[in-house]
């Protein structure tokens, strides 16, 4: 059942964190508990504002919301990315994590195009 295969997303800027500019941000795609056969998956993107923003627009997030996520990014901090109405880990479906351009993690520290 691929389909069903649920995901957290964890975000993080790698390289220099006084200047988001010049940082990468790596995506990391956890299935759910009750996915754990699923592979999870994992990117680094250079241009990370157009992901930050597809991911954003997949959440439905505010404004507010969008800047508090950049924030954390910005403090060094990773993100849990949160649904806002439960307060749980936000769940994004496999056709979602496809939608990123996404790695599978099991083939190393390879970057998503």
């Amino acid at each position: 059942m691929q389909n069903a295969t649920h995901y957290t997303l964890q975000l993080r800027f790698v390289g220099s964190l006084s200047d988001a500019s010049h940082s990468e941000l790596e995506v990391l795609a956890h299935p759910v508990q009750s996915d754990l056969a699923s592979q999870p998956f994992q990117g680094r993107f250079q241009r990370w504002e157009p992901v930050f923003e597809d991911i954003c627009s997949l959440m439905r997030s505010s404004a507010f919301h969008r800047k508090a996520i950049q924030r954390t990014l910005s403090a060094g901090l990773p993100a849990h990315l949160i649904n806002r109405e439960t307060g749980d880990k936000h769940m994004f479906s496999a056709e979602e994590v496809a939608q990123l351009s996404l790695t599978p993690l099991e083939s190393g520290l390879s970057t998503a195009a």
